[in-house]
């Protein structure tokens, strides 16, 4: 919230970077009135820091801050609009000027019908914003000191250590490893497939211990095929047989049902030794109803081992052994916190602040993720008594009106976090739960949506990669373990996930059905949407009366064109499209409609086609269309100047770029690896921002000149 309020009081400051304030007033008529504005919207975010931490208690608070975001909301698009008209102003006037300065919002507003409108706008928002501030009168908001303003925190050293050993938790978990591998791996005769399940409160080290077990050398060993499947409370039967699938998955019909594809899973599976992890179980019917009768033609000695909070299951599934992972005793407890603050070794440092931190690992109630999310707190603050005791102390701990699985040490965590780490946070709640997620995937949606701000001499690129690096340095993100690390793949621990959504609830949905979508009557408007389902028709009609959306992600849709079109349409605010692997197989001419559109990503799509509107598409940063079957790139890409990355991977029917390709000055990444492009358009030298080149056949001659490349690969 603060860091969108002020991304925007510095956007409207730019509006006088031009010409002295009484010359815009005069132009747009409007004296006086982007001064009130300013000082307006100073004024209210001194109150934030107050309002976020009272809306988790105080449902008038909460109203308050949604209606200030609805505006801020609104406001944003405003001035994006007016942007888009300043660079095409800038461009127009670029043939007889040398210089175009970032924010050349004078040279529009001379215009009468611009300037009029835009001046109305802003009297408009003036009267809006009055409203809102009046409103704050009943709240007792007052101003706090806030930490909103702290440099991101550099821990990059602490990125160096192996996660799965300072995860290790408890002075007995090596006994424990041993003993159930020992168990799993034991001749029975007495079934096929046993089950064995672990059994422990949510964020205790179940999946900590499921993990080693997995992972020890004669479990690699003793089966053939081994699978580890997160199940969530609302999984997807079709994706859990895709997971446990042994081969190659891309041979598999995307759209296959679940009859279809479980005698597919069997025969993949059939006469080999299996050891299944299913992580998280929150219903036995995953197993009595869907696995049990795919997986029993494996081979005998074929193994379960089932993670879950609730000792039914394991009733339920007829497990041989179930083990029960109990809480942390207080000096492993103290052990872990040490782990997690002084990930260096030097343990010692903090030594003389033990009472303290019992005192705080108390509150944990033994339970390691609650510990971890408190370290990532104690880990960014100096080592000192005051410091420490500042933590034990936090009113945090005890903030009602939170699911009862967060509060405590996650909300303490959360409540820690500067404005511009909790936006970010609370966005990775849009994925499913249990989703792996890619690190350049999200920092990009970050940068897409405006939540992150370059920082000095880095690039905003960077910035994000630091945001993301003091996430997991934090705790509140976790590496997935069986990622390569280069890779930079990552989860939420479901737990974390809870309190994210929670506290995205209002703008932020993973949509399965209809109804989830929510409506767009109530006092917030729904702002993102993950769409899951598979009921098309019905999702499509919730979601093109959302017409509030920002960012909308429907991998695998099989919208009509016909639906595409009313989409784009309807849905005009969206800053970041993502259609991966949709049927989708020609974009209508409506897609010029996306002026605000920052992110599009239509990789491993059915799409052929791509109309001249994308030419519109003033703002779009980030474009993806690898593994499609696009032929042709329209001439009018060479409008788009923003454009940093351009990604065009495995698209054999794409023959040649596009000659206004080296129009595009503010390209970064070009990346043809694998495409059916032949020859390059002169002029590619002109490319002076190009750090990563992939694909191509060109002369020396034009590779002088890139002075930035970083990255080469060249036919």
């Amino acid at each position: 919230m603060a860091m969108i309020l002020e991304a925007f009081v510095s956007s409207f400051a730019e509006l006088l970077v031009e010409s002295a304030k009484k010359e815009v007033d005069m132009l747009l008529g409007v004296p006086g009135e982007i001064k009130k504005l300013q000082n307006k919207l100073r004024k209210i975010s001194k109150l934030l820091a107050d309002a976020e931490r009272k809306r988790i208690n105080d449902e008038a608070v909460d109203d308050w801050l949604k209606e200030l975001k609805d505006f801020m909301y609104d406001a944003d698009d405003i001035l994006d609009l007016y942007r888009i008209e300043a660079d095409k102003c800038c461009e127009g006037s670029s043939s007889t000027s040398s210089v175009c300065f970032p924010f050349p919002l004078l040279s529009c507003i001379r215009k009468p019908l611009v300037a009029h409108e835009i001046g109305t706008k802003i009297r408009g928002l003036n009267l809006k914003l009055e409203e809102i501030w009046k409103g704050r009168s009943d709240l007792n908001l007052v101003e706090l000191t806030s930490h909103d303003k702290q440099p991101v925190t550099s821990q990059s050293s602490r990125m160096t250590s192996p996660v799965g050993e300072i995860d290790i938790v408890g002075s007995e978990i090596e006994e424990h490893t041993q003993s159930l591998v020992d168990s799993v791996i034991k001749d029975d005769g007495r079934r096929n497939i046993l089950v064995f399940t672990i059994v422990g409160a949510g964020g205790i080290g179940k999946t900590t211990l499921a993990r080693r077990i997995y992972n020890d050398q004669r479990i690699q060993e003793e089966f053939s095929v081994k699978k580890w499947a997160c199940i969530s409370q609302e999984f997807d039967e079709i994706n859990l047989l895709r997971d446990i699938y042994d081969g190659n998955k891309n041979e598999l019909a995307r759209d296959q049902s679940k009859s279809s594809l479980e005698p597919e899973v069997e025969s993949s599976l059939r006469g080999k030794k299996l050891f299944l992890v299913l992580d998280d179980l929150w219903t036995a019917k995953v197993w009595c109803g869907l696995l049990c009768n795919t997986v029993k033609s494996c081979a005998a000695g074929s193994r379960i081992l089932v993670t879950t909070r609730n000792e039914q299951i394991a009733k339920q599934m007829m497990a041989v052994h179930t083990h029960y992972v109990h809480k942390l005793s207080s000096e492993d407890s103290w052990s872990l916190l040490c782990k997690k603050v002084v990930l260096t070794g030097e343990e010692g440092e903090i030594q003389h602040l033990k009472d303290i931190g019992m005192e705080i690992v108390k509150k944990c109630d033994g339970l390691p993720l609650a510990i971890k999310a408190v370290a990532g707190v104690l880990c960014t603050k100096e080592k000192t008594r005051r410091t420490w005791n500042g933590v034990l102390e936090s009113t945090a701990w005890s903030s009602s009106g939170l699911p009862e699985e967060v509060k405590g040490a996650l909300y303490l965590s959360y409540e820690d976090l500067p404005s511009y780490l909790k936006q970010c946070f609370i966005y990775c709640s849009l994925f499913p739960e249990d989703c792996i997620i890619n690190m350049d995937t999200i920092t990009r949606l970050w940068i897409a949506e405006g939540f992150v701000k370059a920082e000095g001499s880095s690039t905003v690129e960077e910035t994000a990669e630091e945001y993301y690096r003091e996430l997991i340095m934090r705790n509140l993100l976790q590496p997935y373990a069986e990622s390569n690390k280069d890779r930079g793949e990552f989860q939420m621990h479901d737990l974390l996930h809870c309190l994210a959504q929670y506290l995205a609830r209002d703008e932020s949905s993973v949509v399965r059905k209809g109804h989830e979508a929510g409506s767009s009557n109530g006092p917030m408007k729904l702002r993102r949407a993950y769409v899951r389902g598979r009921e098309t028709t019905e999702i499509f009609d919730v979601l093109v009366k959302q017409d509030s959306l920002r960012t909308l992600i429907w991998r695998g849709t099989q919208m009509s064109e016909t639906q595409i079109d009313v989409v784009f349409n309807k849905i005009s605010r969206l800053r970041l499209l993502d259609l991966v692997f949709s049927y989708i197989q020609r974009l209508p001419d409506s897609l010029g409609n996306l002026k605000h559109l920052r992110y599009l990503n239509m990789s491993s799509s059915q799409i052929s086609v791509m109309p001249e509107s994308i030419g519109n598409l003033r703002n779009l940063r980030y474009l993806n269309i690898s593994c499609t079957k696009i032929s042709v790139i329209p001439e009018s890409i060479g409008n788009l100047t923003n454009l940093q990355y351009l990604t065009v991977n495995f698209c054999w029917s794409l023959s040649r770029l596009p000659n206004s390709i080296v129009n595009l000055h503010n390209l970064r990444s070009l990346d043809l690896f694998e495409t059916g492009v032949v020859g390059m358009p002169a002029g590619l030298g002109r490319l002076q921002n190009l750090q990563l080149l992939r694909g191509f056949n060109c002369t020396m001659k034009e590779l002088r000149s890139l002075s930035c490349l970083t990255d080469l690969s060249i036919k």
